[in-house]
C-alpha cells in the first residue's frame, strides 16, 4: 500500500504564481517607461498615476462581477456622466452636498436594478440590456446638461476628487476601501460564491438551488452603484458635471478586469487581479502620455492589449480542457 505525501500550498505562493503573468507585464512595462521617460518613477508621477487609476478601479470592481457571472455591463461609462451631472446640478442649484453625492450614487443603483432585472428574467444578452441602458443615461446627461458642463466648485465637494489624506489622494483612499470591500463579499460571502457558481456552470447552478436571478440581479446593482460612486468621484476632480466624461471608460473597466485574469466565459477572475489590471493601463496611458502619444494610440494600445489578453484565456482554457481529457483517459486505463 502506497501513500502520497500531500504539501499544503502556501497562499501568498499561490496568489503569486496565479496572477504571475500579470505581475511580469507590469514589471516589463514599468521598466520600459522608466526607460523611455525619467518623469514616470517620480513621487509627483506615481501619485498622479494612482489617482487616474482610481477612478477606472472601481467601475473595473463591479464590471469584474458581471463578467464572472458570464455577462457584462456597458452602461457604466454613461452611467458616471448622469451620476456626476445629476451630483453637480444638484449642488450647483445650492443643494446639500451629501444629499447630491447619494443622489449620483443612486443613479448607478437605478441603473444596475434595471440591467440586472431585465437580464436575469427576460433571457436577453447583456450586451444588448446595458447597450440599451447606455444610450439612455447619456441621453438624460445631455437633457439635464443641454449639452454644456454644470461648474461645481464647492470646496467641501472637490476635495473628493482632489483631497488628500496625509499624502494619498482621497480617491485612492476610496478606491482601497471599495477593493477591500469587494474582495471580502467575493472570497468571503455566500453571495460571492454563488458568482463563481453561476459563472462556471449556470445550469448546475440553478439545480443546485442558487437563486441565480437574484445573485445576477444584485451583481449589476452592485456594478452600477460603483459606477456611480465612481462618477461623483470624477466630478468632483473635474469641478464639473460634464455629459461626456464618462465616454470610453467602459473600455477602460473591461480592458482592467481581462488583463487581471478575468475570462470573457465566466468563473474564472478575481478583483485582486482586476486592480493589477487597472494598474496596467494607468501605467500604460501615463506613459503614452510622456511620451507625448497621440490619445488615438492609447486607444489602439487598449484594443490589442484586450484582444492578447483574450486570446491568452482562450488558450489556457483549451489547454486545461485537454489536460482534463487525457486524465479522464488515464484513469479509465488504469481502472
Amino acid at each position: 500500500m502506497s501513500s502520497k505525501i500531500k504539501f499544503k500550498e502556501n497562499p501568498v505562493v499561490k496568489y503569486f504564481s496565479k496572477y504571475l503573468g500579470v505581475y511580469a507585464f507590469l514589471v516589463v512595462i514599468i521598466v520600459f517607461m522608466t526607460v523611455v521617460s525619467d518623469k514616470f518613477l517620480t513621487t509627483s508621477n506615481i501619485i498622479n498615476v494612482l489617482r487616474q487609476i482610481s477612478v477606472n478601479a472601481i467601475i473595473a470592481f463591479g464590471m469584474t462581477y458581471c463578467i464572472l457571472l458570464g455577462g457584462i455591463d456597458l452602461s457604466v461609462g454613461a452611467v458616471i456622466c448622469l451620476s456626476g451631472v445629476l451630483t453637480a446640478k444638484i449642488i450647483s442649484g445650492g443643494g446639500d452636498i451629501y444629499i447630491a453625492m447619494l443622489a449620483g450614487v443612486a443613479v448607478g443603483v437605478i441603473s444596475g436594478a434595471f440591467n440586472g432585472i431585465l437580464i436575469s428574467n427576460t433571457g436577453i444578452a447583456a450586451f444588448v440590456i446595458t447597450f440599451c441602458s447606455q444610450s439612455i443615461c447619456n441621453g438624460l446627461a445631455y437633457v439635464l446638461t443641454k449639452g454644456s458642463p454644470i461648474t461645481c466648485n464647492e470646496d467641501s465637494f472637490t476635495f473628493f476628487g482632489n483631497g488628500y489624506i496625509s499624502f494619498i489622494p482621497v480617491p485612492v483612499v476610496i478606491m482601497l476601501i471599495v477593493f477591500l470591500l469587494v474582495l471580502f463579499l467575493l472570497t468571503k460571502t455566500v453571495f460571492g460564491k454563488y458568482v463563481y457558481a453561476i459563472g462556471g456552470n449556470r445550469d448546475c447552478a440553478v439545480y443546485a438551488g442558487i437563486n441565480t436571478k437574484k445573485v445576477e440581479t444584485l451583481a449589476y446593482v452592485l456594478s452600477g452603484t460603483l459606477a456611480g460612486l465612481a462618477g461623483v468621484i470624477l466630478a468632483a476632480r473635474m469641478y464639473s458635471g460634464q455629459p461626456n466624461a464618462g465616454d470610453g471608460y467602459e473600455l477602460n473597466a473591461i480592458a482592467a478586469t481581462v488583463i487581471g485574469g478575468t475570462s470573457m466565459t465566466g468563473g474564472i477572475g478575481s478583483v485582486a487581479g482586476t486592480i493589477l489590471g487597472a494598474l496596467i493601463i494607468g501605467i500604460m496611458n501615463n506613459g503614452l502620455n510622456l511620451m507625448k502619444a497621440q490619445y488615438y494610440y492609447q486607444t489602439i494600445a487598449k484594443g490589442v492589449v484586450i484582444l492578447v489578453a483574450v486570446l491568452f484565456d482562450t488558450y489556457k482554457r483549451k489547454l486545461e480542457a485537454k489536460r482534463q481529457l487525457e486524465a479522464a483517459a488515464n484513469a479509465g486505463k488504469e481502472s
